[in-house]
């Protein structure tokens, strides 16, 4: 606890509006570049009891996260024991009041004993206890406020989160001159802007990250939506590594109306899925949609692979999947990988697992 602290403060103490420019190396790497790389296949986990879910969540290996985004019993999000189908609890509820959502995205690891939900519409969160949960039905937690540009967030420490900007790009000679990632203090209900309102490009269309910190606060992952890139930063918000692969996307862009960035016509880009991290490794969801047609209706049949990397950026292992999954989740042991697979019929999607 004392080495964190440490840690932290010295985090904290480093950060100022102008960040040092680090010196940092670029891999580039293929899927041969892994230590390892398997084939698995998947298991249905029977599971019927959410009536319009969008995808599901495991988590502390007894618990389904049921997540409905129509929000059709009128909360966003249902819990159920995983072995006895039980409903649990119901939190997240839907609607313009306090404690209430317009929109949810879950954010969860097996690090942490609680997931965020991220209001991305009324752009504010709120931290759910997972245990405070199960003993109390009317618990609803404080929320936040987030400054309109955070499309993504991760906790670094309580009240502190880095958050990815959502005016960020920087390709080539078309660039904001933003930072990727800011470190915002929210204990004091800041919701102070963390752009300066010149930014010449409107990219939210073209751009997109996960966020995740490590639990021992000395490093932060920066996971791309589209392009298949990851930048290392440490706890000084200096970039020290970029990982670029495996396909090495080169993504090409129209300007619209002199401001607002698209994908060059009949163009589609995508990486990185929702992601996963745990104690020692972090585990991508990788789709590899590069340079397809933006006719992306078949996109779901097309199976995922998931990469299993250190804090430090080290390629350890390759999994490849046999199921197009929008999601992950894995058990404390990281024996188990959890997913949600959609249909393009539209049925209910299916909770599976594979073992690792």
């Amino acid at each position: 606890m004392k080495q964190t602290s440490l840690m932290f403060f010295l985090f904290i103490l480093s950060i100022s509006c102008n960040k040092k420019t680090a010196s940092n190396e670029r891999d580039i790497f293929s899927r041969a570049d892994f230590n390892e790389i398997d084939s698995l296949t998947s298991e249905t986990v029977k599971f019927n009891k959410s009536l319009n879910p969008s995808s599901f969540n495991v988590v502390k290996d007894t618990i389904i996260l049921s997540v409905d985004l129509k929000a059709s019993n009128k909360c966003f999000i249902e819990l159920f024991g995983i072995q006895s189908k039980k409903l649990l609890a119901k939190v997240a509820f839907k609607g313009r009041g306090p404690g209430e959502f317009l929109s949810c995205r879950v954010i969860y690891n097996n690090a942490e004993d609680a997931f965020i939900v991220h209001d991305y519409i009324s752009h504010k969160f709120a931290e759910y206890a997972i245990d405070s949960i199960l003993q109390n039905n009317k618990y609803f937690p404080k929320q936040i406020k987030l400054p309109t540009e955070v499309e993504s967030l991760s906790k670094i420490d309580d009240g502190k989160f880095i958050v990815y900007n959502d005016m960020y790009i920087d390709n080539n000679k078309i660039t904001n001159n933003v930072d990727e990632i800011s470190l915002i203090d929210l204990s004091k209900d800041n919701t102070s802007s963390i752009v300066t309102g010149n930014e010449k490009f409107f990219p939210p269309n073209v751009n997109g990250a996960y966020v995740l910190v490590s639990p021992k606060k000395d490093k932060i992952f920066v996971v791309d939506h589209h392009d298949d890139n990851i930048n290392i930063y440490n706890n000084q918000l200096n970039l020290i590594k970029s990982l670029k692969g495996p396909d090495q996307f080169q993504i090409e862009y129209q300007i619209i109306d002199n401001r607002r960035l698209s994908f060059k016509k009949d163009e589609y880009y995508r990486s990185y899925y929702p992601s996963y991290y745990t104690k020692d490794y972090i585990y991508l969801l990788y789709v590899g949609a590069n340079r397809i047609s933006s006719n992306i209706k078949k996109l779901d049949a097309k199976p995922v692979e998931l990469f299993k990397l250190d804090w430090n950026g080290n390629l350890l292992h390759c999994y490849q999947l046999d199921k197009f999954l929008i999601n992950i989740s894995l058990d404390s042991n990281e024996q188990y990988l959890y997913g949600t697979v959609w249909h393009s019929d539209g049925k209910s999607p299916d909770l599976v697992k594979y073992k690792l």
